[in-house]
């Protein structure tokens, strides 16, 4: 998946917004952000629950990572989003 297919993705959730959170895309619904692009890095952040971001992590650790703000759910995906075409959908 490209930067430019999760962009349409996170615009097509209803009541979603677009909008610059610290230099990158980040998309919300109301107050809350619930990803962030980082297209430099060709990554995106996503905020999970920590038993999803788990999950994830031990299935596909080519594709997940922790970072600093990992224990409030958020979760690195990497190479937005290959490989990802192979994760069936929950």
């Amino acid at each position: 998946m490209t930067i430019g297919q999760m962009r349409k993705i996170a615009l097509g959730l209803a009541g979603n917004e677009d909008r610059d959170h610290r230099g990158h895309p980040s998309f919300r619904i109301g107050k809350g952000i619930f990803a962030t692009l980082w297209p430099g890095k060709n990554m995106a952040t996503l905020k999970l629950t920590v038993a999803d971001q788990q999950d994830l992590i031990a299935q596909y650790p080519q594709a997940f990572s922790l970072n600093s703000w990992s224990s409030q759910g958020w979760t690195n995906v990497h190479s937005v989003i290959s490989g990802l075409s192979s994760i069936p959908p929950s």
